[in-house]
């Protein structure tokens, strides 16, 4: 049954035999046979030095992602959902202001690895102490003798939904 063949699958994605993951549909529908395709294909090419120029601050536009995964083209919605899923990255524009779905190849993805190092200028100059009525503000400094910085980028891509992309940086 379909029952069945689900729990088989989400056993052998726990073994680490296969990758395959549900609850949106382009997840659903794919399946990847060899998990280290996902680290010496497709997470080797995106963090290519000879690429990071197609990146910059940040800011992935996925009309490029065909330099990045040449033989996987077709597959670069299903492959940028799963870079989603480990949080390696995240998009910010996939509606217009009308609510309507924007093509995949007309979206970008913020990848915060290779954000800047620094904060952007004008974030002092939108970052207040007050907030009006009808906002609210929450700040919280954690401050750490070591810190890894993929634990930033996951926090952010985590939080990419309460952040205005352009104000983010790598390390905050």
């Amino acid at each position: 049954s379909s029952e069945e063949g689900k729990s088989a699958l989400q056993l052998f994605h726990d073994w680490g035999i296969c990758v395959h993951f549900g609850g949106k549909p382009i997840l659903e529908n794919h399946l990847v046979l060899d998990p280290t395709f996902l680290s010496k294909v497709i997470l080797a090419m995106l963090f290519h030095p000879d690429y990071a120029n197609l990146i910059p601050n940040g800011i992935l536009e996925h009309r490029l992602l065909k330099s990045f995964w040449k033989n996987q083209e077709q597959n670069s919605e299903f492959l940028l959902e799963i870079m989603e899923k480990f949080e390696v990255c995240f998009q910010i524009n996939r509606e217009d202001k009308e609510g309507n779905q924007i093509p995949f190849c007309e979206r970008k993805s913020i990848i915060p690895a290779y954000l800047p190092k620094s904060p952007p200028e004008e974030f002092s100059e939108k970052w207040t102490n007050e907030c009006s009525p009808q906002e609210n503000e929450i700040k919280k400094i954690c401050t750490f003798n070591i810190i890894p910085k993929e634990l930033v980028s996951r926090l952010l891509v985590r939080l990419n939904t309460l952040v205005d992309p352009t104000l983010i940086w790598r390390m905050g």
